[in-house]
Order: structure tokens, then C-alpha cells, then sequence
């Protein structure tokens, strides 16, 4: 099971996230990414490709009464880094720039290898990265 800590301004405790990852060598998985904005709006990020694949395969986690949920998962682009506005809108880095949607998600950005994103508002936001 995939790993993430607490830190509650005393102390720190491990927590965990409900994906069970297989045990092979050539698999890989990392949390990329955690954005948040109160103690119920906070969403992290893994990237987790199932063994023998060659896709990108991320899954979005929302903390919800104490525990990590899972509200996504996402096959079709990469994703690197997450970022929440002050009033709560979500958004994606990667292969592009995405806000999430309700469930779904929106491109705002091409053409662009996103690797980091944030800003002050919903219409005042920089993103880095490079051309492609």
C-alpha cells in the first residue's frame, strides 16, 4: 500500500492510501503531487502504471473524513503536479495544463510540458515548463 504522512502542527504520523500495488521489480509508483486548501479539500496525486504497460496511469486521491478516497483515475495524459486555487478550483500539470470539472476535466493549455503551477487566483496563475 502506497504511503503519505501527516503532520497535524505537533506531530507526524503515517498514513495510508487505499491502491494495493503489486510487489514486482519492474514496477514503479510515486505520489507526484498534493494540493490542498482546508482539511477536506486536499487531493493527492500517484502515479501508479499497472505492471507490463506501457501507458501512464495516475490516480487522484481526495482526503475525506480522515481517510484518502479515490476520485480518478487518469489513463490518457501525464500529469505531474497539482495546484489549488484560494477558492478551490483544481487544477493539473503534464502533457498540457487541466481544471478539473465537477468529475472531468478541462484543457486549458497545449502544446506545453508542464512541470509546475501556481498563482493567487483562478485568473492570476503561471505555469513552467517547455515547449513541445
Amino acid at each position: 500500500m502506497a504511503l503519505s504522512f501527516h503532520y497535524d502542527g505537533k506531530s507526524v504520523t503515517q498514513d495510508s492510501v487505499p491502491l494495493s500495488i503489486p510487489k514486482d521489480t519492474s514496477y514503479f509508483s510515486n505520489f507526484f503531487s498534493i494540493a490542498g486548501r482546508s482539511s477536506e479539500e486536499v487531493y493527492l496525486l500517484l502515479f501508479a502504471p499497472p505492471p507490463g504497460t506501457a501507458f501512464d496511469c495516475f490516480y487522484l486521491f481526495q482526503r475525506q473524513t480522515n481517510r484518502w478516497v479515490l476520485v480518478d483515475s487518469i489513463f490518457d495524459s501525464f500529469r505531474n503536479r497539482l495546484w489549488m486555487s484560494p477558492s478551490g478550483a483544481l487544477y493539473s500539470t503534464g502533457s498540457a495544463v487541466f481544471e478539473r470539472v465537477g468529475a472531468s476535466w478541462r484543457t486549458i493549455l497545449t502544446g506545453i510540458e508542464a512541470v509546475g503551477i501556481n498563482g493567487t487566483a483562478d485568473n492570476n496563475f503561471f505555469v513552467a515548463g517547455s515547449a513541445t
